[in-house]
């Protein structure tokens, strides 16, 4: 584990036996965390804002009650890195609410400090969680920004072509002058002419309900009805169970 690149965890503690514990954990479980202490929230806002240290931290552990303030105090920051929230039992609604402002997942303090056995699987869960988050915001980026067109629709299971649109980008919107919150909840069939091969659209609800990618070219249609022929990509998308179809034209 010596040649493991370890963590750099900003710990934001008031109680120095909880940090005391936290370091013999470490220390004994042999755990590639670099620990870097923080006592309050203004010790903590010095430390992610200016950052004299040259530390980036990876991840950010709050107690929520601090001497000067809490961890949604530590939330105002918009520091790039996730935070778990720590809190006395009995306070798990303000868990809960740190949830919803932010933070990545929360950790219930009890007396004899069992809640530090599982912090090292919460700090992996959590990182884990934190990249596919920056990878799905690259990638929203990158299509929102793209200058070929992309759509993503529900999944119609009966007749693909009736399938709810959920996404569009800009470039989408560009060239048809459709927008995303014209089309939201509308069907796909929206988009295609009225002159559309019909035996193509046969053959785009086959291959669909088949969950098969399938590429044609398609006659479709402009929000003031005039038309124009697209190279059509039409493919499902799994996110779990839930069965999406994705759209590069």
């Amino acid at each position: 584990m010596g040649n493991l690149k370890k963590l750099n965890l900003l710990y934001i503690e008031d109680d120095p036996l909880d940090l005391m514990a936290m370091e013999r954990m470490v220390k004994k479980e042999l755990l590639p965390y670099n620990i870097i202490h923080a006592p309050s929230v203004e010790a903590a806002s010095q430390l992610l804002q200016n950052n004299d240290f040259g530390y980036q931290y990876d991840i950010v552990i709050a107690d929520y009650f601090l001497k000067d303030g809490n961890a949604f105090d530590i939330f105002t920051l918009n520091y790039p890195a996730p935070i778990i929230v720590i809190t006395g039992a009995g306070d798990e609604e303000i868990a809960i609410r740190a949830m919803k402002s932010g933070a990545y997942d929360y950790l219930i303090k009890d007396s004899d400090r069992k809640y530090l056995r599982i912090l090292p699987i919460t700090i992996e869960n959590v990182l884990q969680q934190y990249e596919n988050n920056r990878r799905i915001k690259l990638l929203e980026l990158s299509v929102t920004n793209a200058n070929d067109i992309f759509i993503v629709t529900d999944v119609n299971e009966n007749s693909p072509l009736q399938s709810n649109v959920l996404f569009v980008n800009d470039a989408f919107e560009s060239q048809t002058s459709f927008s995303e919150e014209t089309l939201k909840k509308r069907k796909l069939k929206i988009l295609l002419s009225e002159k559309t091969d019909i035996n193509k659209l046969d053959i785009i609800n086959k291959k669909l309900k088949e969950k098969e990618t399938v590429r044609v070219e398609l006659l479709l249609s402009r929000k003031n009805l005039s038309t124009f022929w697209a190279d059509v990509v039409m493919m499902p998308v799994f996110e779990g169970e839930i069965c999406n179809h994705f759209l590069f034209i």
